[in-house]
């Protein structure tokens, strides 16, 4: 059976030993068998270590390529670069607005973005590989971007022109929904076509552009109401405790 080998070739690697070449072929066949009956599509490598170690006939190994292998050895550092970029947007934010506590507002985008993100990849069946994770770096400097719209304004309203916190909270979602919508749809249809693409390099291409297109969707319909919010939240935290200070320094 063409197709029983082919797929066997994909995911085995044939030793030599004392098997005679019939009864190798023999029971690479009957190892395929038994991976069709129990393993129609797993996109989880730890799943396909599992059942080829449970099925796979002695003297048959298994070995990764490409992808795969680059996936495997790359291990966790996945979730450092994460944390990394993390680290430089706060960093570069309180550089930007002279406070430590204002940045946290732009970055409670990240969890909504990152929630569409996963949802979208969950509903399409997309596993977390590597381009997906390349796709949510890419996210969080997206969303932190349409939330910088929103935080800037209203820190201006509030700071300069002597609104209140709420006032300039409201304000600023208002004013700015529009260049918010604006870029964000921008940005969406130009991710499109890699969600619908096919062909060559299509798994790659889909996985990048579900995981960028679903987390900007999600952003951009619950992060203006959620920016707002914690601007509102964080702000008042940060002057309450100002106004703490300045009364323990009066005394």
């Amino acid at each position: 059976n063409t197709g029983i080998i082919q797929k066997l070739k994909l995911i085995v690697d044939v030793m030599g030993g004392d098997h005679a070449p019939e009864e190798t072929v023999k029971g690479a066949i009957q190892a395929a068998n038994e991976f069709d009956a129990e393993f129609i599509w797993v996109g989880n490598r730890d799943d396909m270590e599992r059942i080829a170690k449970e099925k796979l006939p002695h003297g048959m190994t298994y070995d990764w390529t490409d992808m795969s292998y680059q996936e495997k050895l790359a291990g966790n550092q996945i979730y450092v670069i994460m944390a990394l970029a993390l680290l430089f947007i706060y960093l570069f934010l309180v550089a930007q607005y002279e406070s430590w506590m204002v940045p946290l507002a732009v970055i409670a985008s990240v969890p909504v973005a990152f929630f569409g993100a996963a949802l979208s990849l969950k509903l399409v069946g997309i596993d977390n590989n590597i381009y997906a994770q390349v796709g949510l770096v890419l996210l969080f400097g997206i969303a932190c971007k349409t939330a910088i719209l929103i935080v800037e304004f209203a820190k201006e309203q509030h700071d300069e022109h002597g609104l209140s916190i709420v006032d300039a909270a409201e304000f600023a979602a208002k004013l700015r929904f529009r260049a918010v919508l604006m870029t964000a749809i921008s940005f969406v249809l130009g991710t499109y076509p890699l969600v619908v693409a096919f062909g060559a390099s299509s798994v790659s291409r889909r996985s990048l552009g579900t995981a960028v297109f679903g987390g900007m969707v999600i952003s951009v319909i619950f992060g203006t109401l959620v920016i707002p919010a914690m601007y509102v939240v964080i702000q008042k935290i940060t002057e309450f405790f100002c106004r703490k200070k300045k009364t323990a320094e009066q005394k």
